[in-house]
Formats: structure tokens, sequence, C-alpha cells
């Protein structure tokens, strides 16, 4: 499966950079963000996405943020993000965004 990495294009953006959502299947996308406005390691805005270690990640089903606990998303992915909550999580590690976006484009 691809890196997600190389799936980042830049968008324009007033204030900070911003990635464009990588599409998913099953109605799934992923925003993947990292600057000094995100919740990443390092905070600053870097020409080299290798370098980051976490990123600010949020998900979407049908284009809208969504309850993960009443997801169907597996207990894994669940677990990242705090009880009751929508589905935006900060300095989640590069392996593990990696992981949710070769989940979200497995062949069923």
């Amino acid at each position: 499966m691809d890196d997600f990495r190389g799936k980042l294009k830049e968008e324009p953006s007033l204030f900070t950079r911003m990635f464009s959502i990588i599409g998913c299947k099953n109605d799934y996308a992923l925003s993947i963000q990292a600057s000094f406005f995100h919740e990443s390691e390092p905070k600053e805005t870097l020409k080299d996405v290798y370098k980051y270690k976490s990123w600010d990640l949020t998900i979407y089903k049908n284009n809208i943020w969504f309850k993960v606990d009443e997801s169907d998303l597996p207990s894994w992915i669940k677990e990242l993000f705090p009880e009751n909550s929508y589905s935006n999580v900060g300095f989640v590690s590069t392996e593990i965004v990696q992981k949710i976006y070769e989940y979200l484009n497995q062949e069923e």
C-alpha cells in the first residue's frame, strides 16, 4: 500500500498550510494535517512531510464528522479518540495514521 504522505497535496489557505482530504473506500475520508497550527510533532510547518512524527487526524464518513463511539470502526481505531468524542484527534503517530489509511482503503 502507498505511504499516505505521498498523497498529501497542499491547498490554498489564508492562515496555515492545509492538505486536501484523502478519499477512502466505503464513504470514509481522511484529513491529515501537520503545521505550527495543528496538533502534530514537531509543531511547526515543515516542507518535508516525512519529518513529522505525529499528525492531526480527522476521519470523515459521508463528508461529516461523526461520533466515533457510535461508528462501525474497529476498537483499535476507536481507542485513539476520547470517549464520546467526534472524529478528530491530535498527535497520532505516523505509523498509526498509515495503518488507518490502509485499513480504510483495504479490499473487502
